[in-house]
């Protein structure tokens, strides 16, 4: 009874050791906290790099000091100036994304000026600044310096980011230049047109417009855009990924999302060396198959195939290659065949017997090791753990990729069709006016009409006004069509226009008939 007591207690021990190691190697994802393979270095749910359990985390986390020593010297100062060089008043921030002096800002920072001047943290003033590109709807703009080996900050990947996570925004709120402040990112706040902009806490006064937002991984994530007259610490920040499209003009690769490290195969010595020996067991065996006196089959074009014939028909030769097996060969692609003496078939039977011994043996030897076969190599089985991982990160990343780009590209679609139907709603009120003109005269004559000609006046006031109406109505209905919310762009209820103006339509028509039948 006591044996087996003792038994029962080193069970519990050995499951007790074995269950705390397999903790301490247990991995949790930085952002999601999914549980990942022991060995993971990315996770395959939100590609974030992992943290272990016990403490040690894997992806760095940077103070606010740290942020501010790294990021401050890409932060830049933007004037605006008009045609004679005087300051038009606008001040603001900006920060370079390239090292070829591609420099991100708001809009609203440089609209309305001729020239601009560009200075960095070292005090240098870039006078030459060229506009790359910009986005009104976004209210972000990028620019161009003619500088190189410039300080850049990384871009990040707004998907990722969640409510509560620290920020550092860097600025020169009414001209004091490199003021730092932080906060969290508050919230996600729906803008008109299908946008969406960051609610961050940290204080933005006038002059951080077109500041970094940075998160604590020292990658920017938004602009600082604007801030909230009546809220206390109520900013606004565009995302960072708005802006990849004019990041793509501007020829830099600044907006597109990084791959993330693909996994290294290290072998340890004893499996290199296991797969060194196994290589050169096969060379030997593949050397020694080239000195057996085999059949030699000459083929049409020049080519020729070194085994042992095993069949033969009017259509096809069977022959057997030591290491590829038996293959067919149709018979007019033969030219001729060199017979091998007695024999020889047999040393290459005994040859191949031996490669499939030699590869069985090295296969449970490899598999003892540790080594799984893996496109063709033997490669460790936490190799392949991870480059599967990798690959779903990649994959993961290439569609966000490509759903970021969509969704820009549909957001510019949309803007294209609101700015038309503007256009065609406000030649549409033009035409209406218009219309309403000849009504008003066709109204006026017909109240007064009494000799004949006055009633053809009248009918071709209203066959005017119908004429009008007729243009104005399919642009009405084009403004609608082309953007859902126009009612609201263009403060135009264009349902209730587009019934009024058939009415209207049909109203002229019966005024102009009954003219008509006055007039005869």
């Amino acid at each position: 009874m006591r044996a087996r007591r003792r038994s029962v207690a080193c069970i519990l021990a050995a499951f007790l050791f074995f269950w705390s190691v397999a903790q301490c190697l247990a991995a949790n994802c930085v952002d999601c906290g999914k549980e990942l393979p022991a060995l993971a270095k990315f996770c395959a749910f939100c590609g974030a790099q992992v943290s272990r359990t016990d403490g040690e985390p894997a992806e760095e986390r940077l103070s606010v000091e740290e942020i501010v020593r790294r990021c401050r010297p890409a932060v830049v100062l933007i004037e605006s100036r008009d045609k004679t060089g005087r300051m038009t008043g606008a001040l603001g921030s900006g920060f370079i994304v390239d090292p070829n002096g591609v420099v991100i800002t708001n809009n609203h920072v440089i609209e309305g000026g001729e020239a601009f001047f560009v200075k960095l943290a070292n005090g240098h003033v870039y006078k030459d600044v060229q506009v790359v590109a910009t986005l009104p709807a976004h209210d972000l703009a990028v620019l161009k310096v003619k500088g190189k080996n410039m300080p850049a900050l990384p871009v990040g990947d707004t998907v990722r980011v969640q409510v509560g996570e620290a920020v550092v925004v860097i600025g020169n709120p009414f001209g004091m230049e490199g003021t730092v402040t932080d906060g969290v990112v508050s919230g996600r706040q729906k803008l008109g047109s299908g946008l969406e902009a960051f609610l961050i806490s940290a204080p933005v006064s006038p002059g951080n417009s077109g500041g970094p937002v940075i998160n604590s991984r020292g990658e920017v994530i938004a602009v600082a855009t604007a801030s909230h007259m009546m809220g206390q610490n109520l900013n606004l920040a565009m995302p960072i990924s708005y802006a990849r499209s004019a990041l793509a003009q501007s020829g830099s690769d600044a907006g597109k999302t990084r791959e993330a490290p693909r996994p290294e195969l290290q072998y340890t010595a004893a499996q290199s060396g296991l797969v060194k020996e196994y290589e050169e067991s096969l060379a030997r065996i593949q050397e020694s198959a080239g000195k057996i006196v085999q059949d030699v089959i000459h083929m049409k074009g020049g080519r020729k195939l070194e085994g042992t014939i095993i069949a033969r028909t009017a259509d096809t030769m069977t022959i057997r290659i030591v290491g590829l097996g038996e293959i067919g060969i149709p018979a007019e692609k033969v030219e001729s065949v060199e017979e091998a003496p007695e024999g020889s078939d047999e040393a290459a039977a005994r040859l191949a017997e031996e490669r499939d011994e030699t590869i069985a043996k090295y296969r449970r030897l490899m598999q003892e090791e540790g080594l799984v076969k893996y496109r063709g190599m033997w490669v460790q089985a936490e190799y392949v753990s991870q480059m599967l991982a990798w690959q779903e990160q990649e994959r993961e990343r290439k569609e966000r990729e490509r759903e970021l780009e969509g969704a820009a590209r549909e957001r510019e679609a949309a803007l294209a069709a609101a700015k038309e139907s503007h256009e065609a709603a406000q030649e549409a009120v033009a035409l209406a006016v218009r219309a309403t003109e000849y009504y008003n005269k066709g109204i006026f004559y017909y109240n007064g009409a009494g000799a004949a000609a006055r009633w053809s006046a009248v009918a071709a006031g209203f066959d005017e006004a119908r004429r009008w109406l007729e243009k104005a109505l399919p642009l009405y209905e084009k403004a609608a069509r082309l953007s859902p919310e126009a009612s609201k762009v263009h403060n135009l209820d264009l349902k209730t226009r587009i019934s009024e103006t058939k009415r209207a339509i049909q109203k002229c028509k019966t005024l102009a008939k009954q003219a008509r039948r006055a007039h005869r």
